[in-house]
């Protein structure tokens, strides 16, 4: 059960780091809401109760999960800053020179709301994917490895993209087979194709 195993071990180690550092990350997101805008306020001689600043820490986070799970539902992720709505290409370009210092300014001020913005959802996006890895686990069965490694000799004795009507019966073994990264998969007109992938080694 050597191949289900080390699969399961891998995503095991990486939900927990997933776990980790999602906490981390929404631990760091409650200290920003808790903190920043009650002193944002204070500054501005509005007083701010410990409750209230609390609530607003604890709003926040709720918001972020709201959105993390939002984008985690649509298969999304993080967002480099030229992918993000924050980015002014035309500003960035910098075609002359007002539009290159404005664009530098913007840009302090987009970049450092972007990486803020990543970083909290870091957190529940962390957390949703550990979730997920935990969900994909594969039972840990000799009788499933071996078939498993059955329908993986014959893909590799074919040696060609090949469909699930050549497969009937097996579906769940060559699902779970490209789970481990076994087999490759493409699409073409018929349906999804796959085939043995030559790097992997059981």
């Amino acid at each position: 059960m050597a191949m289900i195993r080390r699969y399961n071990r891998y995503q095991i180690v990486m939900g927990i780091l997933a776990i980790l550092g999602g906490l981390l990350c929404c631990f760091l997101a409650y200290l920003f809401f808790r903190y920043v805008p009650a002193w944002s306020l204070t500054e501005f001689g509005f007083e701010v109760t410990e409750g209230r600043a609390v609530m607003v820490g604890w709003v926040g986070v709720i918001v972020l999960f709201s959105s993390g799970y939002s984008v985690w539902l649509k298969g999304g992720g993080l967002t480099s800053f030229g992918e993000s709505a924050l980015y002014f290409e035309s500003l960035a370009q910098g075609d002359t020179g007002g539009g290159y210092a404005v664009g530098r300014e913007l840009g302090k001020v987009t970049g450092t709301s972007h990486a803020l913005s990543q970083l909290f959802l870091a957190g529940p996006l962390m957390l949703f994917n550990a979730a997920t890895r935990f969900a994909n686990l594969i039972p840990v069965s000799a009788e499933l490895e071996g078939r498993m490694s059955t329908v993986l000799e014959g893909l590799r004795s074919a040696n060609k993209w090949q469909g699930l009507e050549e497969h009937e019966g097996w579906e769940k073994e060559i699902r779970y087979l490209a789970q481990v990264g076994a087999v490759d998969f493409g699409v073409t007109r018929g349906g999804p194709r796959f085939k043995a992938n030559p790097n992997y080694t059981s």
